[in-house]
């Protein structure tokens, strides 16, 4: 198997795994006897406009001057134009990978760095918030519990997600995803048999019933995207807790968005590092906001089967979180007197 490829925008992709693959058999951080990696790029620090860096990523079409001359154009078209100009630069020219952080939910390594060894087992008895996002039929269906550590500001998260049966081999393929492996690694359960295409949602309310009773979890409410929803309503509010339908807009889930993204760039957004699919999905996250600067998660453009299930069920997790909370502070009439006073320069 060969692969030459220049690098690109998309890190969450298998030319990306190799690429960090080969750099650490180059860096002899890895051995690999039947690997061959030859890579052409320039190093960090380099000054990117001057010929003798655009030589380390193109040596051959620097050797002719008409090709040296085609790259300086290019750089200084670049250079002037910057934007999506330059990220292709970046990428043709100097065979880096480029991120629009203008987009990106999530940088792929502060996510790595929440990974810890720490599970369920280890957090028996604590309080915690589900998160349930429905697909609309055969897609990926995910359940998130947002679990409460010694410290206020730390959560531990668990996800785990479902797919039914007839549908796992077909969504391998159209999502690129290696959803057998996970599904051996008991990351997600593919439901019913392979004439099954709808996802049994209540067997995923008995799945997430069964891990609260097994690792005696209080929960304390359920956040459940608003679509698909009136089909596990009922089996929800068996649990009996608050169950909070959040409106999928970027009004509505704001709030729990920055936050969840906060945690994660602070170290504070645990997660068993095994937790593959989990972290595959906040990788495909892009961001999009409305008119009055709210966010919330979608998929990047262009890629319709880069699921964030699992990102989604996160999200309305601590959404629910956030409005219980609210719902239980109380309401001091005094202060808000005084704010509106203060306010109105009365006081």
């Amino acid at each position: 198997v060969s692969m030459i490829s220049t690098r690109g925008k998309d890190s969450n992709s298998f030319c990306k795994e190799i690429d960090d693959y080969a750099v650490k058999i180059l860096e002899g951080l890895a051995i690999a006897d039947d690997f061959f990696a030859d890579i052409y790029c320039v190093d960090p620090g380099d000054d990117w406009w001057i010929p003798e860096t655009w030589v380390k990523a193109n040596p051959f079409l620097c050797s002719d001057p008409d090709g040296l001359e085609n790259l300086r154009d290019d750089a200084r078209t670049a250079k002037d134009m910057q934007g999506q100009t330059l990220r292709d630069f970046v990428v043709k020219t100097l065979n880096l990978w480029t991120i629009n952080e203008d987009t990106q939910y999530i940088a792929k390594d502060a996510l790595a760095a929440c990974a810890c060894e720490e599970d369920l087992a280890d957090y028996a008895g604590a309080r915690c918030w589900a998160g349930l996002d429905l697909s609309s039929g055969g897609d990926l269906t995910t359940i998130h519990l947002e679990i409460e550590t010694d410290r206020k500001d730390i959560s531990h998260n668990w996800s785990h997600s479902f797919m039914p049966r007839g549908r796992l081999d077909e969504h391998i393929k159209s999502d690129i995803a290696p959803y057998d492996v996970w599904e051996s690694q008991g990351l997600i359960t593919a439901t019913g048999g392979t004439g099954d295409f709808k996802n049994d949602y209540k067997f995923i309310v008995k799945t997430l019933r069964e891990a609260l009773d097994r690792y005696d979890l209080k929960l304390q409410g359920i956040g459940i995207d608003n679509h698909n929803a009136d089909g596990v309503l009922a089996d929800l509010e068996d649990f009996g807790v608050p169950v909070i339908v959040i409106t999928q807009s970027a009004k509505s889930l704001n709030d729990a968005t920055v936050e969840v993204q906060l945690d994660i760039k602070s170290g504070n957004y645990r997660y068993n590092k095994k937790s593959e699919l989990m972290a595959w999905s906040f990788a495909n996250a892009a961001v999009v906001g409305n008119s009055f600067g709210e966010i919330k998660v979608d998929k990047e453009v262009g890629k319709r089967t880069r699921r964030i299930d699992a990102v989604d069920a996160a999200i309305d997790a601590r959404a629910c979180k956030l409005r219980l909370a609210k719902e239980e502070k109380p309401i001091d009439a005094e202060e808000h007197v005084n704010r509106y006073m203060e306010a109105m320069g009365w006081k």
